[in-house]
């Protein structure tokens, strides 16, 4: 079997270092040879990527073994957000697996892994595009982009965490800090989070009318 180009495997691990750095623990993991099922597929311990994408993040590897500072296009952001995705995904794997039984619908446990996931590598994007390549993406919002995974749950995320951490904004550092935090808890706190969010949101309801 044909294994993952060297440039995709090496700008994996340089988004494991950053993952780690950043306080997300991932664990080791590998880049596993181009699928055709997904655009990205995150397996315990591996994660994998179609051909068309393999190239993209080909590309950012590349130049970030040459620690080059340049724009990035359209596709090398996606491209970048998805391997954070993915590699976010290893931190549960192999520890807490039932996050990852019953679908992925909206309000279920795996569809809040799925929103938490994707919410936080958006909040990660613009970090690392910043300090590896030197892109400064103001503004920021992929959940609103075409091409982002699970917009419905992503967007969920977003609001629980705006309620739940009492801010402005889903774009505030009190409402990142909660997606932060609900990304890294067991089943039992992220059901707390959850209810008193619910519960935030329902009273605001109350107050607003809406």
């Amino acid at each position: 079997m044909i294994g993952a180009p060297p440039n995709v495997a090496h700008f994996d691990q340089v988004v494991a270092r950053f993952l780690t750095n950043h306080g997300f623990p991932v664990r080791d993991y590998t880049t596993g040879a181009p699928q055709n099922q997904h655009t990205g597929l995150a397996r315990p311990g591996e994660v994998a990527y179609s051909p068309e994408m393999n190239k993209t993040i080909a590309r950012l590897g590349a130049h970030a073994r040459k620690g080059k500072r340049r724009r990035l296009n359209g596709n090398e952001q996606e491209a970048m957000r998805l391997a954070l995705h993915e590699g976010l995904h290893q931190m549960r794997y192999g520890r807490t697996p039932e996050f990852y039984d019953g679908g992925t619908a909206l309000g279920t446990v795996g569809g809040y892994e799925e929103g938490a996931t994707e919410a936080v590598a958006q909040d990660l994007l613009p970090i690392i595009a910043r300090k590896r390549f030197g892109h400064l993406m103001p503004g920021y919002e992929s959940v609103e982009r075409a091409f982002t995974a699970y917009p419905e749950q992503t967007w969920n995320v977003r609001q629980l965490s705006t309620f739940g951490s009492g801010a402005k904004s889903y774009r505030d550092r009190k409402a990142r800090v909660w997606r932060r935090t609900f990304l890294h808890s067991d089943p039992d706190a992220r059901a707390r989070m959850i209810e008193q969010a619910n519960s935030a949101r329902a009273e605001w309801g109350k107050r607003s009318g809406r």
